[in-house]
Order: structure tokens, then sequence, then C-alpha cells
């Protein structure tokens, strides 16, 4: 079939469910590419790989509680150091936070 869409593999750094996700909606947003850019195939895969990659954009962390909790997959590096914890998400933006007393009172109890 020549009408047929090969759509690209997903970003390996995605979990088997995002992976699907990101399949969706790369494939719905190349169908309303083809709508708004007729014949420029190149503009609609490129257009489609953007939205589809705003995934691998996590929200920032804005609290301790919120960067612990950041899924494995959105870190590249989560360090707990001299009462500090640091965060490396993988858009490459970087985040420190403090670390709640009563965490570190809790290691060192063990």
């Amino acid at each position: 079939m020549a009408d047929q869409i090969q759509v690209p593999a997903a970003p390996e750094v995605l979990p088997e469910k995002e992976q699907a996700q990101w399949k969706q909606t790369w494939l719905k947003e190349f169908k309303q590419a083809q709508l708004d850019h007729p014949g420029d195939e190149t503009a609609q895969r490129a257009i489609a790989t953007r939205i589809a990659n705003r995934a691998l954009n996590p929200d920032d962390p804005e609290s301790y509680e919120q960067a612990i909790t950041l899924p494995a997959w959105q870190c590249i590096s989560r360090v707990e150091k001299n009462g500090k914890l640091f965060v490396v998400v993988i858009n490459s933006k970087k985040f420190a936070f403090d670390v709640p007393q009563a965490v570190t009172r809790n290691k060192e109890k063990k």
C-alpha cells in the first residue's frame, strides 16, 4: 500500500507504555500535518516528531517531594548529597532541593 504511514520507532528511553503513547501521538499529529501541509512530507514528519517528543520534556519539579517521585525514565541523575537532592531530568535541566529534615533524620536512624 502506497498510502501506509511508516511510524518511526519511539525513543528507547521511554518505557513500553509511553512508547505506545508516543507512537499514537506521532500518528495523530502526522495526519493533522498532512491536512495543514499537503504534499510536504518532510514538514509533516518534523511536526509530528516535534509534538510527540514533548513527552521527553517533563514538568519541572518545584519541590523535593516532586523531584523524588519523578519516574526513573525522566531522570538522568538523582543524587542526595550534603542535605540536598540534585536532579538532572532527560531534557538536561538541573535542579537542587533541600532534603527535608524528617527524611534526613529517618536516614540517620537506619
